[in-house]
């Protein structure tokens, strides 16, 4: 039995004659009659008469690279395959073809299910994942929608959260269900923010007016998101009432200390002119 790998994606071919000539060089395949045409595996994500239809090698006829080829073309533009290959075998003064193939798997349900505290809600969960039903599916597809996930619930104070995700796969439809698994852990506070650049303004003015810690009991307030966003608007409202419009103030980071369960906020503020 002979393999001859065609490709991952369309266009890119070995020669087919090239190929069968290198690994069996005594009975060059060429020409030969097809005795018989399959695929592996039987059942294919195209129906059996758009396959008929895109199929160029016919069965009795002489075997030509180029309808193997071509043949190789449409399976791949109908969008439905990862991987094909082909294995030509000789069959008395014939060959038997067998095209292998790896069909496409697609993005179907996605859900979110766990110790998921809001925000973020479930909805912001499943959006972060940016999983459209009907893309391709891999697994990288997958790790970059946990780790995505993951990264919105830090942003909201989540620090210790984990996400894992479970795949069902429809052997009919090849579409995937997906089910992240949350454990959100407890939600950080904030701590005082390490503040640097030509402020202009006492560090007490600015971290008031951040909103981030109870005014009178000075206990500092949970993180999200939000709340985050509201307190850097709160600090450029305060450059606006001193006359300074032009004052910029950029998050840089946030450190998170998990013995204290605490986010430290990395402020970096020009005042700019009055």
């Amino acid at each position: 039995m002979t393999i001859v790998p065609l490709g991952r994606r369309p266009g890119v071919y070995f020669c087919l004659l090239a190929a069968l000539a290198g690994i069996a060089r005594a009975d060059d395949l060429e020409g030969k009659i097809v005795a018989a045409i399959q695929y592996d595996p039987p059942v294919q994500p195209l129906d059996s008469r758009d396959l008929q239809r895109m199929q160029l090698v016919e069965q009795g006829r002489p075997l030509d690279r180029k309808q193997v080829a071509g043949t190789i073309d449409r399976l791949f533009s109908s969008g439905l395959y990862d991987d094909i290959q082909v294995d030509a075998t000789a069959n008395g003064s014939g060959v038997t073809l067998r095209f292998i193939t790896r069909p496409r798997r697609f993005v179907g349900h996605v859900g979110a299910h766990g110790d998921i505290k809001d925000p973020p809600n479930r909805a912001v969960v499943i959006n972060e994942a940016q999983l459209a039903l009907g893309t391709a599916y891999d697994e990288e597809t997958l790790e970059n929608a946990r780790k995505n996930i993951e990264q919105e619930l830090r942003q909201n104070g989540l620090f210790l959260a984990h996400v894992g995700a479970a795949t069902i796969e429809d052997p009919e439809t090849h579409q995937m269900t997906i089910r992240f698994l949350v454990e959100a852990g407890k939600r950080a506070k904030y701590e005082k923010p390490l503040i640097t650049g030509e402020t202009k303004l006492p560090d007490d003015t600015i971290v008031a007016a951040t909103g981030w810690r109870i005014r009178f009991i000075r206990r500092w307030r949970h993180v999200t998101q939000a709340l985050t966003e509201k307190g850097i608007d709160g600090i450029e409202n305060e450059y606006a009432k001193k006359d300074r419009l032009t004052a910029s103030v950029d998050l840089t980071g946030m450190d998170y200390d998990a013995a204290r369960n605490r986010a430290r906020a990395h402020l970096q503020i020009a005042a700019g002119q009055k």
